[in-house]
């Protein structure tokens, strides 16, 4: 009787384990009118989505999370940069429009105002840059351990009485 019950815990933790969730559809990449996106099992996913997927393998997500980050980073710098620029034409335009004469100060911070954002702009597109080349090694990684199908598609395991007491099957 022990051994009966000795067998029914292997094959049970076998099963359990054999029918764990494997990934079976890799991550596709789509860049499409200069944005990249990501699909998974025919799903739009984010930076942030992909990282709660690739948990279960330490080397991609150690990519991805880092992706993440620069991602991020990515959006502060640019849109900081974006609205000082968007402050210095704004100055300029209302400038032209009231015919204003600005003190050299003045006109020499506006001037200070463009560089920052410029600079800030630009940081922002090299960290854009830099995350999607993370992402890209990073769902290459995942994509490679991906298995094509489960083991279980084409092996089946029966277990079952037979005229000699239970009795277990493994076809392939």
């Amino acid at each position: 009787m022990k051994h009966i019950i000795a067998l029914f815990a292997v094959v049970l933790a076998f099963c359990g384990l054999a029918e764990a969730q494997t990934q079976t559809e890799p991550i596709e990449i789509v860049k499409k009118n200069g944005h990249t996106y990501y699909y998974l099992n025919g799903e739009h996913k984010s930076i942030k989505e992909l990282k709660t997927v690739m948990m279960c393998d330490p080397i991609a997500y150690v990519d991805i999370y880092m992706a993440r980050r620069y991602d991020l980073a990515a959006k502060i710098t640019g849109y900081t940069g974006a609205s000082f620029l968007g402050t210095f034409l704004l100055y300029n335009l209302s400038k032209a429009m009231f015919q204003y004469k600005p003190t050299e100060t003045l006109q020499m911070l506006s001037y200070g105002v463009f560089g920052l954002g410029l600079g800030l702009s630009v940081d922002g597109i090299i960290y854009s840059i830099v995350a999607g080349h993370k992402a890209k090694k990073a769902i290459g990684i995942y994509n490679s351990r991906v298995q094509p199908t489960s083991f279980w598609d084409s092996h089946d395991l029966k277990v079952g009485f037979t005229g000699n007491g239970v009795g277990v099957a493994f076809c392939f």
